[in-house]
């Protein structure tokens, strides 16, 4: 949730689900502005490539039919020695 004085209160839900570790799916809302779609693969161990596209349903979608996004992780260091803690659980 966002709450910014002198604008309406914005939030966005979204449900991602992880498969074998390797591939993300997911869907979001954000209130009264857009849908959005995603999905990711982890490549290797250090490099993941995510998708995602929000499709507008306000009155702004008469001058933007949506957007899309890409999403670029590496990993550049080792995690050997390092404690790890998990990101799903």
């Amino acid at each position: 949730m966002k709450f910014v004085k002198g604008a309406p209160i914005q939030w966005d839900l979204s449900l991602n689900f992880l498969f074998n570790y390797k591939t993300t799916l997911g869907i979001a809302n954000r209130l009264d502005s857009a849908l959005c779609f995603l999905a990711g693969f982890q490549l290797s161990d250090s490099f993941f490539i995510g998708f995602g596209y929000d499709y507008m349903v306000n009155e702004l979608r008469s001058f933007n039919s949506g957007s899309y996004e890409i999403i670029l992780k590496f990993k550049l260091l080792s995690a050997e020695g390092k404690i790890l803690t998990p990101r799903f659980f």
